[in-house]
């Protein structure tokens, strides 16, 4: 389907900071999905007595104090692809809040197949962590013998790309030399590349370990420090030409959790983005997926609003990547220990799926899939 998209823009200083994207989030209905900063009392109002009316058609997936976003189907016989009575509400306010209306090209990750998986369905990301420290399963895959089953046990359940690490992120975590993160890296890189053809993503900020890792088969690189740590990084991936993950953290692994702060997180973190996005592009560097960084220098509010406010990265036209596996935010708010947390866990991807992630990064591969399968029937 040859879908036009609308995005609807206006100075962020006013009441309305939104995108507008028409993703396809079933086989069988487009979706268009909007985010509005801080909305007025009478927008709210109004929206939601347009829903009132028309249940089936409109979805205010979030309305809070910061955001309000909501979802509709688009109709494929409207010049703008809006329905009539969105097309109608926008068109009504367009001069009194300033709202531009674009027409815009297909998202680039739907037209090409740069990434090595179809970005048109969600795909999942398997974690193999070959540490002695990281939060959910440190030390039970240091050997290379018990990374690579658990590997290729994630590959059968569904991942379709498995990121391998080998220096441990969790709040408070030290730093590992490179000689170490190469040591427990590259043999399961190498291990998994003679038995499957499975992507393999690594999880580094160190070029080094990136350039060992690509020369032995792996195909991502995953940079928590959205290649900021590193400035050999980029000339890596340039000569590479491989897909890389941009994550945004506040801080570093270390101190990330000690006190951080936002007026806006979304916004920040969009910001964040967009500066990382235009370093890389004009680097030659286009294959790129987005990761907000949950749990990354975050408060459980930054959390939640990162999760509720996902369709908003989606304007950069680039894939989302979300990880919000077992993750503390989820501890803190069921009271749950980390080997607890699979039901919370599958809680926090319905949003991300309603909002259109592409990618979530996961523990649990097997029942993932089946949550997603159920999910995905029961809307159609």
């Amino acid at each position: 389907m040859n879908l036009r998209l609308l995005k609807i823009e206006s100075a962020r200083s006013g009441p309305f900071a939104t995108a507008v994207f028409g993703l396809p989030e079933t086989k069988s209905k487009w979706y268009a999905h909007c985010l509005i900063e801080n909305p007025s009392a009478q927008i709210d109002k109004k929206l939601k007595t347009v829903q009132n009316k028309h249940p089936q058609l409109l979805n205010i997936i979030n309305s809070k104090h910061r955001f309000l976003h909501f979802s509709f189907p688009v109709d494929e016989n409207s010049d703008t692809y809006l329905p009539p009575y969105i097309e109608k509400f926008l068109a009504e306010r367009a001069d009194r809040f300033g709202i531009e209306i674009k027409n815009y090209i297909h998202p680039r990750y739907l037209l090409k197949n740069d990434y090595g998986l179809d970005m048109r369905e969600v795909q999942l990301m398997g974690i193999v962590n070959v540490t002695p420290d990281s939060f959910s399963d440190g030390g039970r895959y240091l050997d290379v013998k018990n990374a690579l089953s658990h590997a290729l046990r994630l590959q059968k359940e569904g991942a379709g790309i498995l990121d391998i690490g080998g220096e441990s992120s969790r709040p408070g975590a030290a730093p590992v030399s490179l000689e170490e993160e190469l040591k427990r890296v590259i043999p399961v890189v190498s291990e998994i590349r003679q038995r499957s053809k499975v992507l393999i993503s690594v999880d580094t900020t160190k070029s080094g370990v990136a350039e060992r890792a690509l020369l032995s088969g792996a195909n991502w690189i995953n940079d928590i420090s959205g290649f900021c740590a590193d400035p050999e990084m980029i000339s890596v991936i340039k000569r590479f030409q491989s897909p890389v993950v941009i994550m945004h953290m506040q801080g570093a692994p270390r101190n990330m959790q000690d006190n951080p702060v936002y007026e806006n997180v979304c916004l920040e973190v969009d910001d964040f983005f967009t500066e990382r996005i235009a370093i890389l592009n004009n680097k030659g560097i286009d294959k790129i997926i987005l990761d907000p960084g949950i749990g990354f220098g975050k408060r459980l509010e930054d959390n939640l609003d990162l999760i509720r406010g996902a369709a908003l990265f989606r304007r950069h036209g680039y894939p989302l990547l979300y990880g919000t596996s077992h993750k503390s935010f989820i501890g803190t708010i069921t009271g749950k220990p980390v080997e607890e947390r699979l039901a919370g866990s599958l809680a926090s991807l319905i949003p991300l799926l309603l909002n259109g992630v592409n990618i979530l990064r996961v523990h649990d591969v097997s029942a993932t899939k089946d949550f997603i399968r159920v999910l995905a029937k029961i809307r159609d």
